[in-house]
């Protein structure tokens, strides 16, 4: 009897964890005015994918920060282009993950902000990844 019991739980806690895991990120694809796709929310983290044309324009990476960033919370983004039109999925699939073009970190607590380009633009004044 307490295999069964032992069995019945551990499942259930298999089906609440995979749930729970599942709702944690906000999976739906959000078209943004500027055509921009947050191709996923998992708390302060956004994965932002940009259309081709724009993934060297600071001026639109900037804009859409401030979109999403509004005010001075803490707000992580991380930029992707999706050359091979990819369905957008998540986790996001290689295809786009092997596209990046920049990531924002901004933390109130620490009051600094941190925008670095994707070494593969060849953008970067300073330091890329």
């Amino acid at each position: 009897m307490i295999f069964f019991f032992t069995i019945v739980f551990l499942v259930f806690g298999m089906v609440i964890l995979n749930y729970s895991s599942t709702k944690a990120a906000n999976l739906t694809p959000k078209i943004l005015p500027n055509e921009s796709v947050i191709a996923a929310k998992m708390g302060i983290m956004q994965f932002i994918i940009v259309p081709l044309e724009r993934q060297k324009d600071k001026k639109y990476h900037l804009n859409t920060i401030k979109l999403l960033c509004p005010g001075k919370d803490t707000c992580f983004l991380n930029f992707f282009t999706n050359s091979t039109n990819t369905k957008i999925t998540f986790p996001l699939k290689d295809e786009i993950l092997n596209e990046p073009t920049l990531i924002f970190r901004r933390s109130a607590k620490h009051q600094n902000a941190t925008f670095q380009w994707s070494c593969r633009l060849s953008l970067a004044v300073t330091n890329c990844f």
